[in-house]
């Protein structure tokens, strides 16, 4: 693909391809946007597909399985029409194996995800500022010996290890906030 399709969803539906939006009046037909909402996924989701049986019901749960389908076809193609207008190609939502697809090749952008991403970028950078180089200790898994060190400072650690060389010298329960045992150092 080309350019870029750049959904907008907060303040408002508009969509742009590179820097030629959608003209309103390509929208004309409100089926023609129905698919698009859908399909654009919620934050902290990449994915922009959905069963065409599941869209049945969020589109038109009113009609049986055939008008329903019929239906589909209908905004799909109608999507696909307004999006063409502003020059993209005939892919960007596609049907494929019962799937509704939006920019299966990549090149879609949704201002939702954008923010959400802005938004944990920004809680990361604050958290770090705040911390010591070290990290989050509930999540450490398998940390290398140097995060451990710095997560739990000066006799803490040792402390730690001593608790973990009487109760699992095994190193059974591994998992989350892990301190080996002094044997397997």
């Amino acid at each position: 693909m080309a350019d870029e399709v750049y959904i907008r969803l907060l303040g408002g539906f508009a969509v742009a391809v590179g820097d030629r939006p959608v003209a309103t009046g390509a929208w004309r037909l409100r089926k023609a946007r129905s698919p698009l909402r859908p399909l654009c996924p919620a934050p902290g989701h990449r994915m922009h597909r959905m069963h065409r049986e599941k869209l049945y019901g969020l589109l038109r749960p009113d009609l049986d399985r055939t008008a329903a389908s019929n239906n589909l076809h209908q905004a799909l193609h109608a999507a696909r029409r307004a999006l063409a207008s502003a020059g993209t190609p005939g892919d960007v939502v596609t049907l494929r194996d019962d799937l509704v697809l939006l920019g299966h090749d990549g090149g879609v952008r949704i201002d939702v995800g954008e923010l959400d991403d802005a938004v944990r970028r920004a809680a990361r950078e604050d958290i770090a500022r705040h911390g010591r180089g070290a990290m989050y200790v509930n999540f450490t898994g398998d940390a290398a010996d140097d995060k451990v060190r710095a997560s739990y400072p000066g006799a803490v650690l040792d402390r730690l290890v001593g608790v973990k060389d009487a109760y699992d010298p095994t190193n059974l329960f591994r998992l989350n906030q892990n301190i080996r045992p002094s044997a397997a150092r």
